[in-house]
């Protein structure tokens, strides 16, 4: 911690050896796991022709969920605007476009399948 604020790992070795290599083991993995759940990655050889789009962990601690405060305001709008009120996990939120083109990633640093 330095001046109060946490140290993030820049690289994926940083994160996997560091002191919160556990986290970011666990963090890592669960992406993994719900790209895979959710059916959003196929792992398929390198085509001709094709753009690859580069892939890097990013490191971020989440700081806090939503205050009491916040929810109790959203709620008390809702209600009086006799609104409806959804909730979405955004850790995966970008799962819930339509895309019309397929798209080719790199695959990511620790889960890099040989030939493919």
């Amino acid at each position: 911690m330095l001046d109060g604020q946490k140290i993030e790992p820049e690289t994926y070795e940083e994160a996997i050896k560091g002191k919160d290599a556990k986290k970011w083991n666990n963090d890592i993995n669960e992406e993994m796991h719900s790209l895979t759940k959710n059916k959003t990655k196929i792992i398929i050889p390198i085509l001709k022709g094709k753009s690859i789009v580069s892939c890097k962990w990013l490191f971020r601690h989440k700081e806090g969920r939503s205050k009491g405060e916040t929810v109790r305001l959203m709620l008390a709008l809702a209600n009086q605007f006799h609104m409806e009120i959804d909730q979405m996990d955004v850790t995966t939120s970008f799962l819930h476009g339509e895309l019309e083109e397929d798209i080719y990633i790199e695959q990511p640093k620790g889960f890099v399948e040989k030939g493919k």
